[in-house]
């Protein structure tokens, strides 16, 4: 089968070859920090709410500029019934929307724009739509595209599917209620999210593919994407693959096992059985051969990059794969606006060519 190894990135060739194990300016004392917290964490369902409560993001102490990049988008907030989508257990979901600043001189954009679905990351157990205001409307400004942030139900209360299902009913309400009231081309409809989010993006993707409906979105783009089974037997030979080191030093040999397990109902069985439910990145190749054509983003410190290279290299044996990049120097945990905030940004490139 052909790898990710034999890829040579119409784009992002140079930041490819950029990958030598260094550490951009600050980026190894932001990891450090950033790990050596995780060891205080008591990882089990029946402290999720306490976890919770401790590192709930304040808006209060967002910067000046991360307060101004929201000022410049406009922000509608929708609520819908998921049952009507075929989510599990339906419920009311939220979906914020993060219009990019207008143009023209009567204060609206008359060309039709193009629309992100975002899924916000969080371990599959933390965060919400609120909390990542700043990250969507950094996409809108950047991308100048209108952000869609969808609020779905987390673990370990919603078990997978409910959240996949979740997503893939906000895809529905979105298409169906709200391109057309946001002057949003249906034809330009990427589907995004980050870690968790990224699992949650291939996911609905990969429900699209299988209920003949993939036609609805063009391009998908899995950022640093948690979708990959490899964490069972993580021991491959290679001592020196970031993903098991980083893992170790983060939380011991379980740590983000142990938050996949929350998405589980029974996770002997779903891990022997390689759900994909759980870890979409193992979809059958019939269901693969469906999805949009894909962009996979990763960075080079990532403790999920292995979880990248396996997709990624799984797309381009059927010919499902578009670009392929390795953001240099930096972890899972870099600075967001370092790798958002303009649009020579790897993401901004990305829409703008692929979209």
């Amino acid at each position: 089968m052909l790898t990710i190894k034999n890829f040579k990135s119409p784009l992002f060739e140079s930041e490819n070859s950029a990958i030598d194990g260094s550490w951009a300016p600050g980026e190894r004392e932001r990891w450090e920090t950033v790990t050596g917290g995780f060891a205080h964490f008591d990882l089990s369902e029946e402290t999720v709410p306490t976890m919770r409560e401790a590192i709930k993001p304040d808006p209060n102490s967002r910067t000046e500029e991360e307060q101004e990049v929201i000022k410049r988008c406009t922000l509608e907030v929708l609520s819908f019934d998921s049952s009507h989508y075929k989510a599990l257990d339906g419920s009311e979901l939220e979906v914020r929307v993060h219009l990019p600043p207008r143009v023209g001189s009567t204060g609206e954009d008359p060309l039709l724009k193009k629309g992100i679905i975002y899924f916000h990351g969080g371990a599959f157990i933390f965060g919400n739509a609120v909390d990542f205001d700043y990250q969507a409307s950094l996409k809108a400004v950047t991308c100048d595209s209108v952000v869609f942030n969808v609020d779905y139900r987390s673990a370990p209360e919603a078990k997978a599917p409910k959240g996949i299902l979740d997503c893939y009913a906000a895809v529905h309400f979105i298409c169906e209620e709200l391109l057309a009231r946001f002057n949003v081309d249906p034809r330009r409809l990427c589907l995004n999210g980050e870690s968790s989010g990224g699992y949650l993006a291939v996911g609905t993707a990969m429900e699209l593919a299988k209920n003949g409906e993939v036609d609805r979105i063009k391009l998908l783009v899995p950022d640093v994407p948690a979708i990959s089974a490899h964490w069972i037997a993580p021991n491959d030979g290679s001592p020196t693959h970031w993903s098991q080191n980083e893992v170790m030093k983060a939380s011991g040999d379980g740590g983000h096992l142990e938050t996949v397990k929350m998405l589980c109902n029974d996770w002997k069985r779903q891990f022997s059985n390689v759900d994909p439910y759980i870890f979409p990145g193992e979809m059958p190749d019939e269901v693969l051969k469906r999805l949009p054509a894909c962009v996979i983003l990763t960075n080079e410190h990532c403790f999920l990059r292995k979880d990248a290279e396996l997709f990624a290299s799984r797309l381009l044996a059927h010919d499902k794969l578009l670009d392929y990049c390795v953001r240099p120097g930096i972890s899972h945990y870099s600075d967001i606006a370092a790798v958002y905030s303009d649009k020579s940004s790897i993401f901004s490139q990305v829409l703008q060519t692929y979209l």
